[in-house]
C-alpha cells in the first residue's frame, strides 16, 4: 500500500514529466514558427511591397523588372545623386538571379524593418549613389531573403531598381567577419554595394558579407551632358572617364511607408513573453484540471486548444524579438 509520501512523490514526478513534455512541444512549435510561419508572414508583406514598388517605376523600368527573365541594365556606371528616405519606406527592388531573389528593399535595419524585407542601412549612401551602399537581410527566418548568399560567385549580377534607375552591381568578394566588425560598411571612393547577413545558417556567430561594384546604370529618363570622372573600383590612384547622363526630370516618388509593422511580429521586449507565457501556463493548468472533472473531456481539450492558439502565437512573436536582428 502506498504511503502518503510515496503518493506525493509519484504525483510530483508525473507533473514534472508533463511539464517537460509540454516545454518540449512548445520548443518544437517555436522552431516551426520561426522557420515556416515567419516566412509566410514575410512573403505576404513582400507580395504587397513588390506590387507597390513596381507601381512607382516609370514604364521602361517597370517592363524590365516584370519580365519573366531579368534583363540586365545597360549604361555607363555613373552613380546617382544621394537622397534620404524616412525609415520604413519601400525604396526599390533587389534582384539576384543566380539565387532566385526578388525582394522589395525597405529603409532601415531595425528589427521591425528586417522582418518585412532586406533593409538599407540609413547611415550608408542611397541606392545607386557614390560610396558603399549597404543592405542587411535575414538568413533563416522572416522570408530568409539572404539564405543563399554564400552561393554567390565573383562576377554574379545583383540588380537594384528604383524609380530613378536600374543598377547593375557585380560581385567582387565574399567574406566572413565577426559581428563587431563594422569596417565592411566603411565608405569607398567608388560606387559599391555590401550585403550582410548572419552566418552560418541558424546561427548568429559571424556575419557573411558580399561586396560588389557598380558596373551599369540604366536611367529612367536621360539627356546628354558633359563627361564626368568616376573613381575606378580597382584602384585609388587612377580614374576612368565616362560619358554620363542627367537624373530624370520627374519628381522621385518612393513607395509608401510600410503601414503595418505589427504584421511582422508586433513589439519587442520581455513583457510579451512574460504576459503570454503566464497566460498560456494558466490555460494549460486550468484546462488539465477542468478536463479531469468534466464529463466531456474531448470538448474541453478542443476549447482549451482553440484558446491556446492565439496566446501561443503572441508568445512566439515576443520570443522572436529577442533573437538577433538579422538571424
Amino acid at each position: 500500500m502506498s504511503t502518503p509520501a510515496h503518493s506525493r512523490g509519484r504525483s510530483f514526478l508525473y507533473h514534472l514529466g508533463l511539464t517537460l513534455i509540454t516545454l518540449g512541444v512548445l520548443c518544437a512549435l517555436f522552431l516551426a514558427y520561426q522557420i515556416w510561419f515567419t516566412n509566410l508572414l514575410q512573403e505576404r508583406t513582400q507580395n504587397s511591397a513588390v506590387a507597390s514598388v513596381q507601381k512607382t517605376l516609370p514604364p521602361p523600368l517597370r517592363h524590365i523588372v516584370t519580365r519573366p527573365v531579368l534583363v540586365l541594365p545597360k549604361g555607363p556606371p555613373v552613380p546617382l545623386s544621394n537622397t534620404t528616405a524616412a525609415p520604413g519606406t519601400w525604396l526599390g527592388l533587389l534582384q539576384i538571379p543566380s539565387i532566385n531573389v526578388k525582394q522589395a528593399i525597405i529603409e532601415g535595419t531595425g528589427d521591425e524593418e528586417l522582418r518585412l524585407g532586406p533593409g538599407h542601412y540609413s547611415s550608408s549612401p542611397a541606392l545607386g549613389a557614390m560610396g558603399n551602399v549597404a543592405i542587411a537581410g535575414h538568413r533563416t527566418t522572416w522570408g530568409r531573403p539572404f539564405r543563399y548568399l554564400n552561393e554567390l560567385k565573383v562576377g554574379d549580377p545583383i540588380v537594384i531598381t528604383t524609380d530613378r534607375a536600374s543598377l547593375l552591381y557585380r560581385v567582387t568578394s565574399s567574406i566572413v567577419v565577426s559581428p563587431n566588425n563594422v569596417s565592411v560598411l566603411g565608405a569607398t571612393p567608388f560606387p559599391s554595394l555590401t550585403l550582410t547577413t548572419c552566418n552560418p545558417p541558424y546561427s548568429a556567430v559571424t556575419r557573411l558579407v558580399i561586396h560588389a561594384h557598380l558596373t551599369a546604370v540604366q536611367r529612367a529618363g536621360v539627356s546628354p551632358v558633359t563627361t564626368t570622372t568616376v573613381p575606378s573600383p580597382t584602384t585609388t590612384s587612377t580614374t576612368t572617364s565616362t560619358t554620363t547622363t542627367t537624373e530624370p526630370t520627374t519628381t522621385t516618388t518612393l513607395a509608401p511607408l510600410a503601414a503595418n509593422v505589427t504584421a511582422a511580429g508586433g513589439g519587442g521586449g520581455w513583457w510579451p513573453v512574460v504576459l503570454y507565457g503566464t497566460l498560456l501556463a494558466g490555460l494549460l493548468i486550468y484546462g488539465t484540471r477542468w478536463r479531469r472533472r468534466s464529463a466531456h473531456p474531448v470538448l474541453v481539450v478542443s476549447l482549451i486548444g482553440v484558446l491556446c492558439v492565439p496566446v501561443t502565437l503572441n508568445l512566439f512573436q515576443g520570443l522572436s524579438w529577442l533573437l538577433p536582428a538579422n538571424y
